[in-house]
């Protein structure tokens, strides 16, 4: 998905509150791995739409905006 601003994004991304990391968990990432950005990748994947990457460019490079995931 392509954002063309951040409030563009901002507005999607209000569609996340409310769900679970399991819900997004698409890709069952969280019953494989102990990995520390789990969480940052199911939002990627399961809410987002992007496959997973190794890429250094920004999540939304358009805006030049990184994801960032943390617990709460």
């Amino acid at each position: 998905m392509q954002f063309t601003s951040e409030q563009e994004l901002l507005d999607f991304t209000q569609h996340i509150v409310g769900k679970t990391f399991s819900e997004l968990d698409k890709l069952h990432l969280l019953n494989k791995t102990a990995d520390k950005g789990a969480l940052g990748k199911v939002v990627e994947t399961g809410f987002f739409g992007y496959a997973l990457n190794n890429d250094i460019e920004a999540d939304f490079n358009t805006l030049g905006i990184e994801l960032k995931v943390s617990g709460f």
